[in-house]
This record gives structure tokens, sequence and C-alpha cells, in this order.
């Protein structure tokens, strides 16, 4: 994440798999997959984090392994399975 305003640069997460982020307020969210057959890229689980700046905090949301493309407005967050 990069603040426009302080010109800070702040990781959110260090997974390298984490993609397709949308942010409100304080709050990010993301989809971010494990790859569980490292010889077939295809065969790995996709599921929603959110990522609270003000507690430098990371959040499983969803379980089910096959959820992506999330967004997030006031306290909500919607995403496809």
């Amino acid at each position: 994440m990069y603040d426009i305003p302080t010109k800070k640069e702040t990781r959110v997460t260090t997974s390298g798999s984490a993609v397709n982020p949308a942010i409100y307020g304080n709050k990010i969210v993301y989809e971010k997959y494990v790859i569980l057959d490292p010889e077939n890229s295809w065969n790995r689980t996709i599921d929603i984090y959110m990522y609270d700046l003000s507690a430098e905090k990371e959040t499983r949301i969803t379980i089910d392994g096959s959820s992506y493309n999330p967004d997030i407005y006031d306290n909500k967050i919607v995403y496809e399975c």
C-alpha cells in the first residue's frame, strides 16, 4: 500500500500470493491463494483476507478455499464463490 500524502509504503502481506485488493477506510480485502501441489499450480485454495491498517492485523474471512473477487464498503465484504 502507498499512502499518497505521507509518501509511505506499507507491506500488507508477505505471502507473495495476495491479489485483487480493494480498500475502504482502514480496511483492505484481497484474495490469497495457497498452491497445494507444486507440480500443478491450478491445484490451490483461494480465500478472502482482510488487513486492518489501524490494528496492523490480517484476518482470514473465508475458509471454503474457493472465494475470490472481494470488495468492501463500510462494514460489509462481498466476494464470489
